[in-house]
């Protein structure tokens, strides 16, 4: 960027400035709805989901965040449902099955598919 004559610091500062903006205006907007703010919305437990939604979707990716957030909810439904005291643990092979087989995460390994489905088609 600097050798395109971009200024990367204001840019920086911008980009920082949005999203402090956004996750202030998503903490309001739970408050107001929840009409509670506990401490555990702080905690790790909540750090750790999101970093699970990111990596399962896929890092990098545009939608990969979103993808990931609509999966582990629905996984982490579905496990919650079957076994209620150690869906942690199946929750857990899962995303290191998604780790392990689908490199770059779900939407790192639809795009690999779709490359794949194109040189096929050649």
């Amino acid at each position: 960027m600097p050798a395109i004559g971009s200024p990367v610091s204001r840019r920086l500062v911008a980009i920082f400035v949005v999203s402090a903006a956004m996750a202030g205006v998503a903490g309001a907007l739970l408050a107001q709805t929840t009409q509670f703010v506990g401490i555990d919305s702080l905690g790790f437990p909540r750090s750790a989901e999101l970093l699970i939604m990111v990596v399962l979707g896929g890092v990098g990716r545009l939608y990969g965040a979103v993808v990931g957030a609509a999966v582990f909810m629905i996984v982490k439904d579905y496990l919650s449902g079957l076994n209620p005291v150690y869906w942690q643990l199946w929750l857990g092979v899962f995303l290191i099955l998604i780790v392990m087989v689908g490199r770059g995460g779900i939407m790192g390994r639809l795009e690999a598919l779709g490359s794949w489905a194109t040189r096929r088609r050649r």
